[in-house]
């Protein structure tokens, strides 16, 4: 019993950290896309070009191979998207 409710603690706590790791990104996309004074697009020639940018507003390496993807940006634009119509 005691396993269940550690194990169920920890999915919370990762969903916490999931959610705040999606706004920091979701607000260094919108912040690229005004700099850059570009609408947000859905395609992954947009997403490459803010990539460098949005990694830089999230203290990492601006040409590192990991997260987050092009395919990963673009998803969050689809939603901010979403969210204004």
């Amino acid at each position: 019993m005691a396993e269940l409710s550690r194990a169920k603690e920890m999915r919370a706590r990762k969903s916490e950290v999931d959610d705040e790791r999606t706004t920091k990104l979701i607000d260094a996309i919108e912040a690229e896309a005004t700099l850059r004074r570009r609408a947000l697009a859905i395609s992954q020639e947009f997403a490459d070009l803010i990539r460098p940018g949005v990694r830089r507003r999230l203290n990492l390496d601006p040409e590192g191979k990991d997260w987050p993807s092009v395919a990963t940006i673009k998803n969050p634009i689809r939603e901010i998207k979403k969210a204004k119509t």
